[in-house]
């Protein structure tokens, strides 16, 4: 039998956040590769992360970012 105790000193499964190559949001926003990491310098532009050296993307700051540029009135700077 098991201690109890044993089993809550136990470290928690890390999540797993699903990442998104530039090609793979590229597609998603029907532009080229260079444009996705264009947008990621532009103030409030596309959210990104480094892993292993190579540039990633959060499925959810894509969506965020698609959701805000649409709401976004034509010429607003900010997207």
């Amino acid at each position: 039998m098991q201690d109890p105790l044993s089993v809550s000193k136990r470290a928690p499964t890390p999540e797993v956040i699903p990442l998104l190559t530039a090609d793979e949001v590229a597609k998603q926003l029907g532009v080229k590769r260079s444009a996705v990491y264009n947008l990621c310098y532009k103030p409030g532009g596309l959210r990104a992360c480094k892993v292993g050296g190579r540039v990633r993307f959060k499925r959810e700051e894509v969506e965020t970012y698609i959701r805000r540029t649409k709401s976004a009135p034509p010429g607003d700077s900010n997207t």
